[in-house]
């Protein structure tokens, strides 16, 4: 369970800069983006998709 909390911290991150990302009137000539979208948004999303498919929670007995 872990990771899915994990993983949505990392979505609601992704969704702020990717609202931030939107409503930038002004496009910022020397940022990398992908698609209008920022790469720090594009990181969110992809950390938040490795831990909700990739990521396995230890089920160990201790």
């Amino acid at each position: 369970m872990k990771t899915s909390y994990s993983g949505l911290i990392f979505l609601f991150l992704g969704i702020i800069f990717l609202w931030k990302d939107i409503n930038q009137e002004v496009m910022i000539s020397h940022s990398n983006t992908l698609f209008f979208i920022n790469e720090m948004t594009w990181m969110w999303f992809s950390m938040a998709l490795i831990h909700f498919f990739l990521v396995k929670e230890c089920n160990c007995k201790k």
